[in-house]
């Protein structure tokens, strides 16, 4: 995928080489620097200092950035009402009602009607697989629909 091009193009582009790549497990910073790095787009992280946030979280309403990689400081006052598509890596430490709000978040009415996907990548054949499970028998107990898709090796 062209870097540059990610931030201009539709996000879903992404999955598939998000489902193909085996980012750095040795570490959940290291993952999501080299997700951000992979798709040309912004990481947000506790360590971005709040000014460079709100600019990078400017940017993203006013339509000039398509995609933000986010740590867990997307779990706490942001609101990005026009956001459809969140891709959760490794909710491994995660709640299930963390995961709720993130879903919730995302799921808000678009005000063209849009439809909003949450993903969430899990690595086959790790403890992460367990938390998933448990987080979609929860989210199923609140009503939302879910739909596992297993990807195919590369």
């Amino acid at each position: 995928m062209n870097p540059e091009a990610a931030s201009d193009s539709n996000p879903l582009e992404a999955l598939p080489v998000l489902f193909q790549k085996n980012f750095p497990p040795e570490t959940f910073r290291a993952r999501r620097a080299a997700i951000a790095k992979e798709i040309g787009a912004p990481l947000v992280t506790g360590k971005t200092p709040q000014a460079g946030r709100e600019q990078i979280y400017d940017r993203f309403r006013r339509g000039e950035l398509r995609c933000i990689v986010l740590s867990k400081v997307g779990n706490f006052a942001i609101d990005l009402p026009d956001a459809d598509v969140l891709i959760q890596v490794s909710g491994m430490f995660g709640s299930r009602q963390e995961e709720a709000q993130r879903l919730g978040r995302i799921l808000r009415p678009k005000a063209d009607g849009r439809t909003a996907h949450f993903f969430t990548l899990v690595s086959r054949d790790t403890r992460e697989e367990e938390f998933a499970h448990h987080r979609k028998l929860f989210l199923t107990e609140q009503g939302y629909s879910y739909r596992v898709v297993i990807a195919d090796e590369p």
